[in-house]
């Protein structure tokens, strides 16, 4: 497969795919939750918060993560990085980039690159006899790394410490739960010359994996739910993907959980109100039925639904609360995504009235995840 330079940076079309590698779960500060197998790594509360993968990197080697989030670190740590103690990007034995694209080795700056954005994918490349680091960024299509790792140019960071082990690692700095999420992936098919994918574990490859179509940050709680229904609208700017299959995650307050019994999914009416459905909606079944009782900040995964996700369609969740002694879901901000409320039993419900807006706000509704094809 043939790539070429595009100063300064190195573009290819080498594929992105399977999911198999774990964080690993014995080795995590307290903060972070790993879900789907260990796969799936989320900053759930506090300020020094970070993971490590399962198996130390070795030769040449590269992977990706899918990474969200306001405050996230992404790169190698050594185990010697407490990661308890001190935020990755500070102290010793780490070397991560941010959403800003400013990559520190320890405590200090070293370049400032251009990042992933929200939904994309950060790229690493190791080299560790030589202790070089590249990083990169796949957007669905295109691989562009930073310098040229098949040429061993341009590394951010030369002479790391070769005599320790280097990890995977995903950190937060932020203060709100849920405020980083990362997939560590595997980089396979064709990687810079000389470079293998990073593959320790011996799990068959799934032919389809689950990505993130909307996030945000659920920061604060918002009670007295019972009774009420709440129609939570995303506009298509923020589905960041398409997909034939969809699942959500919800989470419940800090200090109380929140019953429902009924949740539905359909596009936007664009003939009514932002929070009408188009008559096309379908419920969303938790084990099977279609309630839960979702407890004291737990993030919790609905059944995965065949749903055909448009990206260039606004999207209303939808769901109903039951419990008065169980009604306080956490919430938070995202632009263009307003919440709505009434005192009503109107889940399923596509053309309703007199609803309360929550300009900008999310309420409940976590992240919408969408199954997507491997690259391939």
């Amino acid at each position: 497969m043939s790539s070429f330079l595009v100063n300064p940076f190195l573009a290819d079309t080498a594929p992105i795919t399977e999911i198999i590698h774990l964080w690993n779960s014995s080795d995590k500060s307290a903060g972070i939750t790993l879900f789907d197998s260990s796969k799936e790594a989320w900053h759930q509360s506090g300020t020094t918060e970070g993971v490590r993968g399962t198996v130390a990197l070795s030769g040449k080697s590269c992977y990706a993560m899918q990474v969200n989030g306001g405050t996230w670190r992404s790169g190698i740590a050594t185990a010697a990085h407490d990661l308890n103690a001190t935020n990755l990007g500070a102290g010793t034995e780490n070397v991560v980039w941010t959403p800003a694209g400013t990559v520190f080795f320890n405590s200090g700056t070293l370049a400032t690159l251009t990042p992933p954005s929200l939904g994309q994918f950060s790229l690493i490349a190791y080299d560790s006899n030589a202790g070089d680091i590249w990083f990169g960024v796949f957007d669905g299509t295109t691989v562009t790394w930073n310098g040229d790792p098949a040429a061993g140019t341009g590394a951010t960071k030369t002479d790391v410490d070769t005599g320790s082990s280097w990890y995977p690692v995903l950190g937060g700095t932020g203060t709100g739960p849920a405020d980083v999420k990362g997939i560590l992936m595997k980089y396979p098919g064709t990687p810079p010359s000389g470079f293998t994918p990073y593959n320790p574990t011996a799990l068959v490859p799934d032919t389809h994996h689950w990505e993130t179509a909307f996030w945000c940050n659920p920061a604060s709680d918002s009670a007295g739910w019972n009774a009420f229904t709440l129609r939570q609208f995303i506009p298509a700017a923020s589905v960041l993907k398409s997909g034939s299959k969809i699942r959500v995650k919800v989470q419940g307050g800090s200090t109380e959980g929140a019953t429902f019994d009924a949740m539905y999914i359909g596009p936007s009416d664009t003939l009514g109100d932002d929070y009408d459905m188009d008559g096309t909606q379908q419920q969303i079944l938790w084990a099977g039925i279609g309630g839960k009782a979702v407890g004291i900040s737990e993030v919790a995964t609905s059944d995965e639904l065949t749903f055909t996700l448009d990206e260039t369609k606004d999207m209303v969740l939808t769901a109903h609360f039951t419990d008065a002694s169980h009604d306080i879901v956490r919430g938070g901000t995202h632009t263009g995504a307003n919440s709505y409320n009434k005192s009503a039993n109107e889940a399923a419900t596509s053309n309703v009235a007199s609803y309360t807006s929550g300009a900008n706000t999310t309420r409940f509704f976590i992240e919408l995840q969408t199954l997507v094809a491997n690259y391939a």
